[in-house]
């Protein structure tokens, strides 16, 4: 007789089907929190150019990337890893404020 085994979801124990995987619940909220995230990356860039285009400030390589990866992005699965903080150090530079991601 075999007995199946029961996984939990890692953030509530809720049960689930298979193992490492979040429940209905917490997988909607940690999309809705992505989402977000996201939009708030989003708004610091639009922000940050504005300030940059009224003090004639040239862009680097790298922020120039950033900048597109995450313009360009349909989900923060997409965003590369540190391109939020590069994102936030602009933000901070540009605006004297602190980064809200």
């Amino acid at each position: 007789m075999k007995i199946e085994e029961q996984f939990k979801c890692v953030v509530c124990d809720a049960p689930i089907k298979y193992k490492g995987e979040l429940c209905d619940i917490c997988e909607a909220e940690v999309q809705a929190e992505d989402e977000k995230t996201l939009s708030n990356l989003k708004k610091m860039i639009q922000t940050a150019n504005n300030a940059a285009e009224r003090s004639g400030y040239l862009h680097g390589q790298i922020e120039l990337v950033s900048i597109e990866r995450v313009m360009d992005a349909q989900s923060i699965v997409s965003v590369p890893p540190g391109v939020d903080r590069v994102i936030g150090a602009y933000y901070e530079r540009m605006t004297g404020r602190k980064a809200y991601y």
